[in-house]
């Protein structure tokens, strides 16, 4: 079945200190959920927007899908929780997927947000923090000793779209 997948940036250099691997999850559990929910020949639309009064950037996954009930929407991110109607019955799910996102999403200092009405689609997003110092500023321990195993990865936004 296809689906149409619309990537879109604001192109501006933002950096972020993330677990990459936690984030790319988020990313991929968005966009295969609306692409369970969205019918053949729908839109799916991946836009990033920043947020420097806020120190903000924003990740969205929008879809033309099924949408989701209001009375659902405040109870969608708890675990094992699933919607249930005729429309969501057609993609069976463990639940735990988006508590996954919303706890991953926490753990970095960010938030999730949704818009959702049933019949039209969804908007499911999140934001993390804007790093304020570049890694150009960074200074890493290079002795040889267990924290400097671990220090914080730095990446640049656009490496999100080689995934």
């Amino acid at each position: 079945m296809k689906r149409n997948i619309i990537f879109d940036t604001d192109e501006e250099e933002v950096f972020l200190s993330v677990d990459i691997k936690r984030i790319e999850k988020v990313i991929l559990n968005l966009i295969s959920n609306a692409i369970k929910f969205t019918d053949e020949g729908g839109n799916i639309e991946v836009y990033i927007e920043t947020d420097w009064k806020e120190s903000r950037v924003y990740i969205y996954v929008k879809d033309d899908g099924v949408g989701i009930p209001q009375k659902d929407i405040k109870t969608i991110f708890n675990i094992f929780n699933q919607v249930d109607s005729t429309f969501s019955r057609r993609a069976e799910g463990s639940g735990i997927g988006l508590c996954l996102i919303k706890a991953f999403v926490e753990m970095h200092g960010g938030g999730i947000l949704l818009k959702s009405k049933l019949g039209v689609g969804s908007r499911f997003g999140f934001y993390l923090p804007i790093d304020q110092i570049r890694p150009k500023e960074i200074v890493y321990n290079t002795e040889n000793t267990w924290d400097s195993a671990f220090k914080s990865a730095e990446i640049e936004f656009s490496d999100i779209y080689d995934i």
